[in-house]
This record gives C-alpha cells, sequence and structure tokens, in this order.
C-alpha cells in the first residue's frame, strides 16, 4: 500500500486527522448520519476514479480508498500497512474457495441466531462473488462496469462492504436504478400492462447484494416445495412435471381433478415491506440482519429509459421488491413460504401415491374436489392480500375433470367457474379452460391429457419469418442458434415429449437454415450443423439430444431432492424409463450435468470420426479443437454474406464444383468432370482443392492470396 503522503490528496480534511479519524469510525459503528455521509462521498470517489483514471494510475487510488477505510476499521494505534497477500498455489486456492463456500454455515453454532453481518466480509469472498458475475451484464445508472470493478483491489471492495454491514447503510447513489420498458406485444397499447419493465442496478451493488443473498441463503430454510429462482435447481422442470403426472394420474384412476393456475399481479413490485420483515423474523433472523436488509429494500430510485435513450426523471421506489436485485427473489420466496405451509395443512389437495400435494407449483393450486379447491382459493386470497399482492384474475386459469356417468373416464366440466371471495362482483369468478383448450404452466403448453402440447406449425411460421426477416444471413443464423434453440430446449425439455416431434422440430430447423444460407438440401452431412463451432460446426443443437439429457438431469434432481413429493413423482415407472434410456444413450452411470455433458461429448467425437472418414469431412481434423480458427463460423466477425456463405460451402465440402454435382453418381461422359479450364489438357477433376490450390487459371490469385497473408502476419 502507499504511504499516506501519497494519498493525502484522495482524504478528506477529516480523515486527515488521526484522531478525527478515530472519532469517525465510532460514530460509523453508532450508525449516526455523519458517518454515512463521509461514507457516501468515499464510495462516491470509488466510482468516479474506477471509471475516469487511467490503468496505471487507478490501482494508487484504489489504493488510496483501501486506506481511507482502513482508518475506518483498523485499531486507531495500529500504523502498519497489511503485509501483500502471499502467491497461493492452485491447490491452496482451491482449499481456499471449499472454504469460502462454507464459511457461513461453519461458523455459527446451531444455538446462535441466524445472521448475514458475521463474519466479516474477506478478499476472498468478494472475489468468489465477482468471479460469478457476467462480464457481459450491463450497467446501471452509474456507468460502472463488471470490468472495472474486477481491475479494483478486492481488499478494498471487502473494507467498502464491511462499512456497509457494518453500518446496516447503502449510499444512495448505489441505490438508483434504470428502467428499460420491453413490449409484451407486437402492437403494445400506451398501457403499463402491456410492458414488461427490466431495472438494472448499479454492479457495485449487486455484487455486495450477491454476497448478501448467499449469507442469508444459509440463514433460512425456504420449504422444500418452492423451487422457483433458487440456485442448483431445476424449479421449472419439477414443478411441470409434478403436475403432468397428476393429471395424468387423475386421467389413469379416474379420480376429480381440479387445478387453478394463479397469476400475482405485479407480485415483486407490489409485496409489502412489513411482510419481508414478518417473514424474515419468523425464519430466525436476527434484528440486525433484518435491519440490513430493510435498508437494502427501501430508499431506491429509478430512471425510465424511453425512445431514444430519452431518461425521464427519477422515480422513487417505495414499496416492492426491485427488478434485478439478486436478493429479490429470495425475499420473496420467504413470503411465499408461509402460504405452502397453509396450504399443505388445508387437507384440500390431491393425493397421488400417498403423497398430498395442494400447491402444486409456486403458482398452481390442485384439489381433489370443488370444495377443496374453493378452501384453497380462499386460503390464498386472504394471504396475499395480508402481504399486500394482489390476483390478476384475468391471467388466471382453472381447469376441472370430473368422472363421466357409468364410466372410469374424465371429462372436463366447464359448467360452473370456481369463485374467489371478496374480489368483486365482475371478477370473482377464475376464468376455466374450454373444452380441448391448453392451459400454459410456467411457459409450456400443457394438454388436458396432461402431455405437453407442441404445434409444428406454429414454429415453421416463426422460421418463415426469421427467413423472410431483414437480416444478413449469418444475422438469422445467430437468431435461431442463441435465441430460439434455446427458449425450445426449454419447451421441449419435460417429459412426454415424444420422438417424433423432436425429429419434426429438428428437421425444420435443418431445412430454413440450409434456405437462408443457401446449402444444399441433401446431399451434405447434417453434422456440419449440429456440432459446435470450436470444432468447426454452426453449433445448432439437436433437440433430440438435448430433450434426453434435460429429462434425465431433472429426474435425477427430484430424486434426489428434499420435496418429498418431488421424490414420490420421479421414482414411478413412467419417469425412471427414460431416466434409464437416457443412460444408456449417452453410456454414463449417473445421470449428473457432468456425467452427462461428458458422455455427449464422447458422443460427438464418435460421430466426428465416422464424419472425418468421408469426403465432406476429410479437412475436419485440421480445423478441429481451433477456437479462433473456426470463429468465423459463428457469423459475428462482419464478414461480407457473400464470403460467409462461400466459406461454410468450402468448409462444408459443399460448394459448387462438377465433381460435387455429380456425386455419389456416374456420368456416362466421363469427361463432365473434368476441371473446365484445364481438364483438356491436364486430365484432372474439377474439385475445390484442384481449383484453389492447382489449376494453372487460379495460380497466380492464390499466389497473391498467399503473399497477402505474410504481409498481413509480418505487419502485425
Amino acid at each position: 500500500m502507499p504511504s499516506r503522503n501519497n494519498i493525502s490528496n484522495a482524504l478528506s480534511p477529516q480523515l486527515k486527522d488521526r484522531e478525527q479519524g478515530k472519532d469517525l469510525r465510532t460514530r460509523l459503528e453508532e450508525g449516526l448520519t455523519s458517518s454515512t455521509i463521509e461514507m457516501e462521498g468515499l464510495i462516491s470517489f470509488l466510482i468516479n476514479e474506477v471509471l475516469n483514471i487511467k490503468d496505471k494510475e487507478r490501482d494508487t487510488y484504489v489504493d488510496g480508498v483501501g486506506n481511507v477505510f482502513t482508518e475506518f476499521l483498523r485499531k486507531p494505534n495500529d500504523h502498519q500497512p497489511c503485509p501483500p497477500p502471499k502467491k497461493r498455489t492452485k491447490e491452496e486456492e482451491k482449499k481456499s474457495r471449499r472454504f469460502e463456500a462454507g464459511m457461513h454455515s461453519s461458523n455459527r453454532s446451531s444455538s446462535e441466531t441466524p445472521n448475514v453481518l458475521r463474519p466479516t466480509l474477506s478478499r476472498n469472498e468478494v472475489t468468489l462473488h465477482l468471479k460469478l458475475m457476467s462480464a457481459k451484464t450491463s450497467a446501471g445508472f452509474d456507468g460502472v462496469q463488471v470490468l472495472h470493478i474486477r481491475k479494483c483491489d478486492p481488499v478494498c471492495l471487502a473494507k467498502a462492504f464491511n462499512c456497509f454491514l457494518l453500518a446496516r447503510y447503502i449510499p444512495p447513489q448505489l441505490k438508483d436504478c434504470r428502467t428499460t420498458l420491453i413490449p409484451k406485444t407486437d402492437n403494445p397499447r400506451p398501457d403499463a400492462e402491456d410492458y414488461r419493465p427490466i431495472t438494472i442496478a448499479s454492479c457495485i451493488y449487486r455484487l455486495f447484494s450477491k454476497i448478501v443473498t448467499r449469507r442469508l441463503e444459509n440463514c433460512i430454510s425456504l420449504h422444500p416445495r418452492q423451487k422457483a429462482f433458487r440456485s442448483g435447481t431445476d424449479g421449472a422442470f419439477g414443478n411441470i412435471t409434478t403436475l403432468t403426472t397428476i393429471v395424468r394420474d387423475a386421467h389413469k384412476s379416474g379420480k376429480e381433478l381440479n387445478i387453478v393456475c394463479v397469476d400475482l399481479a405485479k407480485a415483486f413490485d407490489t409485496v409489502n415491506h412489513s411482510s419481508i420483515d414478518r417473514a424474515l423474523r419468523m425464519h430466525g433472523l436476527d434484528a440486525n440482519s433484518r435491519a440490513l436488509i430493510a435498508e437494502m429494500v427501501t430508499g431506491s430510485t429509478t430512471v425510465i429509459k424511453g425512445d431514444g435513450g430519452v431518461l425521464s426523471n427519477k422515480i422513487e421506489i417505495n414499496q416492492g421488491v426491485r427488478q434485478g436485485d439478486p436478493i429479490s427473489p429470495l425475499l420473496f420466496n420467504s413470503v411465499m413460504d408461509e402460504l405452502i405451509e397453509r396450504l399443505e395443512q388445508s387437507g384440500g389437495g390431491y393425493k397421488i401415491n400417498n403423497a398430498d400435494v395442494a400447491f402444486g407449483d409456486d403458482v398452481t393450486l390442485v384439489s381433489s374436489s370443488r370444495k377443496g379447491m374453493e378452501k384453497l382459493l380462499s386460503i390464498t386470497h386472504d394471504f396475499i392480500n395480508e402481504r399486500g399482492l394482489k390476483l390478476n384474475i384475468r391471467k388466471c386459469k382453472g381447469i376441472r375433470f370430473v368422472r363421466a356417468p357409468k364410466t372410469k373416464s374424465l371429462v372436463q366440466d366447464t359448467s360452473k367457474a370456481f369463485k374467489v371471495r371478496g374480489t368483486g362482483e365482475e371478477s370473482s369468478y377464475i376464468p376455466m379452460a374450454g373444452p380441448g383448450e391448453v392451459i400454459k404452466v410456467l411457459g409450456v403448453p400443457i394438454a388436458p391429457n396432461g402431455k405437453p402440447s407442441f404445434d409444428i406449425d406454429t414454429l415453421e411460421g416463426t422460421l418463415e419469418r426469421i427467413r423472410k426477416a431483414p437480416l444478413k444471413p449469418a444475422q438469422k443464423l445467430a437468431t435461431v442458434r442463441d435465441y430460439l434453440i434455446p427458449s425450445l430446449e426449454y419447451k421441449l425439455g419435460v417429459p412426454g415429449v415424444g420422438r417424433r416431434v423432436l425429429d419434426e422440430v429438428d428437421a425444420s430447423i435443418r431445412q430454413t437454415v440450409k434456405r437462408f444460407l443457401h446449402l444444399p438440401h441433401t446431399g451434405m452431412n447434417n453434422m456440419f450443423l449440429t456440432m459446435p463451432i470450436k470444432d468447426g460446426g454452426l453449433g445448432l443443437r439437436s433437440l433430440r439430444t438435448q430433450h434426453l439429457a434435460r429429462v434425465a438431469v431433472g429426474t435425477n434432481s427430484m430424486m434426489s431432492s428434499a420435496d418429498p413429493t418431488s421424490q414420490t413423482i420421479a421414482s414411478m415407472p413412467q419417469h425412471q424409463k427414460p431416466l434409464h434410456a437416457a443412460l444408456q444413450h449417452f453410456s454414463v452411470p449417473a445421470a449428473t450435468k457432468d456425467a452427462l455433458k461428458k458422455g455427449k461429448r464422447q458422443l460427438l467425437c464418435a460421430e466426428i470420426a465416422e464424419l472425418t472418414e468421408t469426403y465432406q469431412g476429410s479437412c475436419l481434423p485440421t480445423f478441429r479443437k481451433r477456437p479462433v480458427g473456426n470463429s468465423w463460423l459463428s457469423g459475428l466477425n462482419g464478414m461480407r454474406s457473400r464470403d460467409f456463405i462461400t466459406g461454410l460451402k468450402l468448409r462444408f465440402g459443399v460448394i459448387e464444383t462438377r465433381s460435387q454435382k455429380w456425386r455419389g453418381r456416374t456420368p456416362q461422359n466421363p469427361a463432365v468432370l473434368l476441371c473446365r479450364h484445364c481438364g483438356h489438357s491436364t486430365g484432372k477433376r474439377e474439385t475445390a482443392a484442384h481449383i484453389s490450390q492447382k489449376c494453372p487459371q487460379t495460380k497466380n490469385l492464390y499466389t497473391q492470396r498467399h503473399n497477402k497473408i505474410v504481409h498481413l502476419v509480418a505487419e502485425h
């Protein structure tokens, strides 16, 4: 660290005097206003210098800020700077990360009150969470990016964050956010309901919030049925699987089934702060920790970014939890925890394999009788009203199955809707699904028979719009690869999706991509489309392969879950069969993410080896595992469309030559295979290799190409 003389200009007049620094530390511990004002100035200094100072000078100023915080936190008679950290081995780094991961739980005895303030933050804890933040994440209103923070000394950040913990105070400038409105429909009305607000907080605040969230997760124990927003859990898969299994079980056994998909109106934005404090208190969190969290969720402001980048005036956020704040989902879950307890204790659920389910997932109620469903709705309505929330009746959906007379088969009953007490005459009934109507559960359409529904015609319409869009071919490719396929992986990655549907989806994607890239529809190996970019393909993942892997991982996760209902559902034969099929397909002993990733890689290597033996794949060994040499295949490097398409044809061995035209066939006249320029004299066939390297007609061109590359390399 630099001496005090080197940083004297960075210190406020108060902190230049040591006794005054001691007084500030004392006042900071007492949480007085004067100390928070001083801290606001210090954190503002950090932000400004990180943004404005050159790289070579930045560390000096950041070290200066570190010394300032040392004045706050060190003992007054400690004049020696901290020794430089010892460089650790890789093994020591691994041990340190394992220690950090379990630090909070091991630091607290079983009799101690849960507390997010202890122990004090270390540089390792800050570094660990900073590594987990994506460098591409958007900056907040202050303009600080993750890359800026990574250039800071983690000791300095740890000291700043420890000040926040000690004072239970967050500087207001870190609570300034910006909000962008994303239309929910193609033609949105000038109404807030037709827009989805995306609010982004400061990266510095998000890092601090991530650390507090991790500590809070170790302090409170949520109900096992809570699946949404929880790390290490595929909640959507588990909840969809549970609900579809219940529906199919009801059809098989002939038992009455009542389902209501509940929609909460602006849940995150309207939950009141007193409910959050009450929930944390019920989980046993101490008063100081609750005070810190109350400080994190109050006093925020945002500006709305409109058309053309115009910003509104600052808007105070006086209720709810902020979108984009890492701690918001956990706080909302803690509030909803009590509702799950009430629903389970009501006795109005649906029994499957001796497991009573009242809450099919975080927003869906299930019951075996109308009376039981109305009881669950009454409990839900009373609870959400107490918490400042409201039902969005218009977006709720109910469905009721009853046994047909003298049979075991179920039919839909739409004669009478479920009534919700106390919501007014006009919106007191839940809208019911019509006969045969699919209902969306967490974004996945579910048919009345309990199977996932997928409309291939809708997909083909989407693909056609992409093909006709005013975009370059490479941009269309990126749209399919980076946006369409991930959404399909989610919708099709649930049990019950048939192999025929998956094959049709894969075929539709391949045909559309070939059309806008002007690739031949036949005579080309489809492996070039599905291989990863780093191996020389276009990275269009096979939906069938992804489905097998996700179902296996999701089922395995449900079996090892702490939730008895999930364990019961996953252990049923209809879910064990696809799990074992996936294990056999990928040749792996367990359905973990790492094992399946390794199994998929082994299958891919085997397929690439087969492709290498063919004419089209003969060049693959040259380009495999060369990320730089294959990066152009992503289409994001600015190549001209004509050059990009020609390059793809050359790489995939389908460039239009005479030999390629007659591939797989024997012409009656062998002369049609000869090079059109030199074949009559050399007798050489017209192939891509001959044209680019051997033909006398193109000799001058590839000589110029060689010289140009040599000069380019020499210049750099």
